[in-house]
């Protein structure tokens, strides 16, 4: 596992004992070697969705899932609780915003379906495996991303 992790990251990171905390050098020398990037970063002080209606559930006639009743906007994303409600339940009230973004692997496309795709905890590398035998790792940026490294599976 060691040579793998030295094969895919190099000396980027060094081993870390579980269980013992990090000292200030090594939570300083973890901050330069991994940068925390604005775009990536959660804001969990941003206005909720549910603030700018006057309106209360019960009001609205909108059911809520069981578990939901004091969850406000976002707050349901930080939950992986099963969402889905059979019945003809309204929807909430509020704005769904979302928008198309380019495709990470763009620099190089897989040459079939993707299985997995993972992104590294600090969001700038991207790991994607797919039917064509290939792992590939991108560097992503707010704007652009960039192929770093490719490696082919032989078969057994």
């Amino acid at each position: 596992m060691k040579k793998l992790e030295s094969l895919l990251f190099g000396t980027l990171y060094s081993s870390m004992e579980f269980g013992k905390e990090a000292g200030g050098e090594e939570e300083e020398e973890h901050a330069k070697l991994n940068p925390e990037t604005e775009w990536a970063r959660i804001d969990r002080t941003s206005a909720h969705v549910g603030d700018s209606y006057d309106e209360s559930d019960d009001e609205s006639g909108v059911t809520v899932a069981h578990g939901y009743e004091d969850m406000e906007g976002d707050d349901i994303l930080w939950s992986n609780d099963e969402l889905v409600v059979k019945g003809r339940d309204k929807l909430l009230p509020g704005l769904l915003e979302y928008s198309r973004l380019m495709n990470a692997n763009s620099e190089e496309p897989s040459n079939g379906p993707i299985n997995s795709v993972q992104f590294h905890w600090n969001g700038q590398l991207l790991l994607t495996a797919g039917l064509d035998r290939r792992l590939r790792f991108f560097q992503v940026d707010e704007n652009t991303t960039s192929r770093c490294r490719a490696y082919s599976l032989r078969t057994a």
